[in-house]
């Protein structure tokens, strides 16, 4: 007589057979009811049709800014310059030339110079100011060109 081992599935069994917990897969129930209930009264009701149905509408929405139209301008406070015309002066990034100190912004990596803060060297300034910065420039004794 041959003896044959029994079948078994691969792993055993459990009382939910990998359903979760236990009256899920009984019914309709766990997953809000079959077809097109819960759209009604209650579920979504101000919702669309279609969104309720888990459908996106088709095509773009909104606006879309790409990355190449966004311009960043590299700016710094004319008082945060002004602190650091000794750093730069000792870096050759500047030259000064008596008490005036001579600042090219591209030089120095920057866009623009903001007019946010205190002035107390004469500055010459080559690049883009704004219309407060130019002013406390020229108060200190300095140009911008």
């Amino acid at each position: 007589m041959v003896v044959r081992r029994q079948k078994k599935s691969k792993r055993p069994r459990s009382r939910t057979q990998g359903w979760g917990f236990g009256k899920r897969h009984r019914g309709k129930g766990s997953r809000g009811g079959a077809g097109e209930s819960g759209t009604g009264k209650r579920g979504q009701h101000n919702v669309s049709y279609y969104l309720s149905k888990g459908i996106k509408m088709l095509g773009r929405h909104g606006i879309r800014v790409s990355r190449r139209d966004i311009v960043e301008t590299r700016a710094i406070n004319i008082g945060d310059l002004d602190l650091q015309l000794d750093r730069l002066a000792a870096e050759k990034k500047i030259t000064k030339d008596g008490s005036t100190y001579l600042v090219n912004l591209f030089a120095i990596n920057y866009d623009k110079v903001l007019g946010s803060g205190i002035v107390t060297h004469k500055i010459k300034l080559t690049g883009k100011a704004s219309a407060g910065a130019a002013e406390k420039i020229k108060a200190a004794g300095g140009e911008v060109v």
